[in-house]
């Protein structure tokens, strides 16, 4: 597989980093599969709620991460540890087959670890993201593999691109006390778990005292 190729001394902007990560994907098997939102109205039956109808279509997902990998391992942006041994930090383990760490080359870089998934018998059903030692979990993708939570291929590619995009620009920033994280993206997203009613991820944000941070410069030199 051959994709385009960029001097790292160069400036790159978002679009064309993605570009690269499209053109990866296209090459793959995986970069065929997709289906629509089965539920573009959000009101599904009650009984999709507790069944997964085919588990393996979510190994779009690993295709994707793989471009990702491919892309900024031919840019000279990282490396790739293959089958790594990690010690998990709260509300991680137990869910994963196969570690990989994807290592920045440059200076004030965030590594990140990636992790395949599985449901019941069936591999590379999704992905998990996570920084940190030990490690944390930023996000799983997707965050619920129920027929009633599908909203289609498109959506859960863009979900995981708005992550990596993130990570790698240096954009991205997860906050962690104990079990309770809060994470922002580029684009103004992002999320939260764990805290109690009377915390939000605003005031986090706003005063991040006493909590552990994570965050790191870009990949990549960037036009933006």
């Amino acid at each position: 597989m051959s994709i385009t190729t960029w001097d790292t001394d160069g400036l790159m902007s978002d679009d064309e980093l993605l570009r690269v990560v499209e053109e990866a994907f296209a090459a793959s098997p995986l970069g065929r599969v997709s289906w629509p939102d089965p539920n573009p109205e959000r009101m599904p039956d009650e009984e999709t709620y507790s069944r997964v109808t085919d588990p393996g279509r979510f190994q779009v997902l690993l295709g994707r991460l793989d471009a990702w990998v491919t892309a900024l391992e031919q840019l000279g942006a990282a490396s790739a540890e293959r089958n790594v041994s990690i010690e998990w930090a709260e509300r991680a383990g137990g869910r994963s087959w196969r570690v990989d760490r994807l290592v920045p080359v440059g200076d004030g870089t965030m590594p990140l670890v990636v992790g395949r998934m599985s449901h019941e018998d069936v591999l590379d059903t999704g992905v998990f993201l996570g920084c940190g030692e030990p490690v944390i979990e930023i996000e799983r993708f997707p965050d619920c593999g129920c027929d009633a939570c599908d909203s289609g291929s498109q959506d859960l590619l863009d979900h995981l691109d708005r992550y990596l995009l993130s990570i790698v620009t240096g954009q991205f920033r997860l906050l962690n006390r104990g079990s309770q994280i809060v994470v922002t993206l580029a684009d103004g997203g992002g999320g939260a778990r764990g805290l109690p009613e009377r915390l939000n991820a605003e005031d986090v944000l706003a005063d991040p005292t006493g909590w552990q941070e994570f965050t790191g410069q870009a990949w990549l030199p960037s036009s933006r």
